[in-house]
């Protein structure tokens, strides 16, 4: 490029003017000036941030790039397509400076799913290579520069969240003059000075008409004034477009026990950061825990100090609320103090103390909302005394409550059990038995059956070394039987001698004897049992091997009748 320079007043030569300047020209007394970038304390610089959907936003800001000018003064709305079902996806959001078509603009350069590699996913590191490669235009005259990009991935195909943007590490244009020792009246000056002598050249251009209009409008706009913003915005939550003052101040008259609060701010919108100054006409006496505020009709959010519910009510007064984005938190300087003067005291009820119940809060002692309710219950449930009556004419001392603590429930319900061979209990006087003065008395039976059977013999000869049925005798089924039996044993040869019983597969062992030579001797033994009629009962007796022996087996029975008439 050769040498250029500028400015001079044009002079018409050969019908045409020598020194035509163009916006590159003008734009020239700012190289060195300011340096291409985002300005860094206008607007928003820029930043990129979640719409609805697929809509991304992109905020205010004001750059300067190729020695042209681009500013946003509010959110600028963008639409992504939808995002890849299997794959990611990366779109660069960029600000383009079009030189051809003399149009800056502000879009989305759509990348393909995995930005056409065999990776499915890919890091951030990657994701802003390949942001960077697809702003590369290709086209001379135009130049994308990136503002930051969007990862599409999976499970995110639909709708743009906060955790799928970044912006971009944005070049700061910077303004040298800031680092020099260059006075802003010197420079208002310089300024000046060209003004001037860009106004009189444009005097020698124009008529002098169209001169005393063009003064006269600059003239009406200076004295004027602005009255009105070209485009409202919002300051802390509520919205200012120059035609009327700002405020944050409304008064809310709910009800005392109405916890949802109601209060108008004009021009008041929800934002995140918004504040507003409520003044409480009346004492809240609801549950704090359930405190919300909605204002302007934005809608009820719920009230907050330090992320908890308010541990009093609040009273009637000022207070300062900013909306975090969820909850309207409480800071106001004035509950803060009386918050933070809750000072936790002790008293006693019954030698227990309540503590964080009661509270100090300024000179009034007041108790938690939780504890209140319950003590209202309380009261409520109360039984009134009635006058001239007591409770009681003797006192209900610990001893006693401890007796009365000790008698199980129902315990004088009591039903006497049926006595049996394992429980004690009561029985009813039946047939031959009765009571008189407490004493239980028997009468004998007369009609219980006893016979006396007759003596029944028999015979053993010689010894068997093994137990022999000497008598087999059948039981009545009708009585019971007590049965008395000897074997007397003729000759006494060395040897053992033994009785017993066989009845229904039972055996009762009766007398049994080992004795020496004896040949002139006799043994006699017996054996006794009380049986149940119905079987047969075998009499046996044995003896060892021996010299020959004789023995005599008998038996007595006594029968008592199971059902006498």
């Amino acid at each position: 490029m050769s040498l250029t320079y500028g400015f001079y007043n044009s002079q018409v030569v050969n019908g045409q003017h020598d020194r035509v300047y163009d916006a590159v020209d003008f734009a020239k007394i700012f190289s060195g000036i300011i340096t291409d970038g985002v300005f860094r304390n206008i607007g928003e610089q820029f930043a990129l941030k979640p719409g609805s959907g697929l809509t991304i936003l992109v905020g205010s800001g004001r750059a300067w790039f190729d020695d042209t000018w681009t500013h946003n003064d509010e959110d600028y709305a963008l639409t992504l397509s939808v995002g890849n079902p299997t794959m990611q996806r990366v779109d660069a959001i960029v600000l383009t400076i079009d030189k051809n078509n003399r149009i800056n603009s502000i879009g989305a350069v759509a990348g393909t799913a995995a930005n056409g590699g065999l990776k499915t996913t890919f890091t951030e590191a990657e994701a802003d290579a390949a942001a960077a490669r697809m702003i590369q235009s290709g086209i001379t005259g135009i130049k994308n520069y990136l503002l930051g990009w969007v990862k599409f991935d999976p499970a995110h195909t639909t709708e743009v969240t906060r955790t799928m943007i970044k912006t971009a590490s944005k070049p700061i244009a910077d303004c040298v003059l800031g680092n020099t020792s260059l006075q802003a009246t010197r420079l208002y000056d310089y300024w000046d000075a060209q003004f001037h002598e860009w106004f009189s050249y444009m005097q020698q251009l124009l008529s002098e008409n169209d001169v005393n209009i063009l003064t006269q409008k600059i003239d009406d706009i200076h004295n004027s004034g602005v009255e009105k913003l070209k485009t409202a915005r919002a300051i802390d939550g509520v919205q200012f477009d120059g035609t009327s003052d700002i405020s944050h101040y409304g008064i809310c008259s709910t009800a005392a026990s109405t916890a949802a609060k109601v209060v108008n701010v004009s021009n008041y919108i929800l934002r995140e950061g918004a504040y507003v100054t409520v003044k409480f006409t009346n004492t809240d006496t609801s549950a704090t825990e359930n405190l919300t505020l909605n204002v302007n009709g934005t809608g009820a959010r719920p009230i907050r100090y330090r992320g908890s519910a308010l541990p009093v009510q609040l009273i009637a007064g000022l207070y300062l609320f900013y909306y975090d984005g969820t909850n309207y938190e409480l800071i106001s300087a004035g509950m803060e103090n009386r918050l933070e003067s809750y000072v936790p005291v002790t008293r006693k009820i019954n030698n227990k103390e309540l503590k964080n119940n009661i509270t100090l809060y300024g000179s009034d002692i007041v108790m938690s909302s939780t504890w209140d309710k319950a003590l209202s219950t309380r009261i409520e449930e109360k039984v009134d005394k009635v006058s001239g009556k007591a409770l009681s004419t003797n006192d209900f001392t610990n001893a006693y409550k401890t007796k009365l603590d000790g008698i199980a429930a129902g315990a004088n319900n009591y039903t006497l059990p049926t006595a049996s061979s394992s429980v004690l209990g009561g029985i009813k006087v039946g047939a031959n038995l009765s009571i008189s003065g407490g004493v239980l008395s028997g009468s004998p039976n007369t009609n219980r059956a006893l016979s006396m059977g007759t003596e029944v013999k028999g015979s053993m000869s010689p010894p068997t070394g093994t137990w022999t049925t000497m008598l087999n005798v059948v039981l009545n089924s009708a009585f019971y039987y007590f049965v008395i039996a000897d074997v007397e044993f003729a000759k006494n040869t060395a040897g053992t001698r033994g009785i017993r019983f066989q009845y229904a597969n039972t055996v009762y062992e009766g007398t049994s004897v080992k004795v020496g030579p004896n040949p002139n001797g006799e043994t006699q033994l017996q054996c006794f049992a009380l049986l149940d009629g119905g079987s047969t009962m075998a009499v046996q007796a044995y003896q060892s091997s021996g010299g020959y022996l004789s023995a005599t087996a008998r038996y007595k029975a006594f029968a008592i009748s199971k059902n006498p008439s």
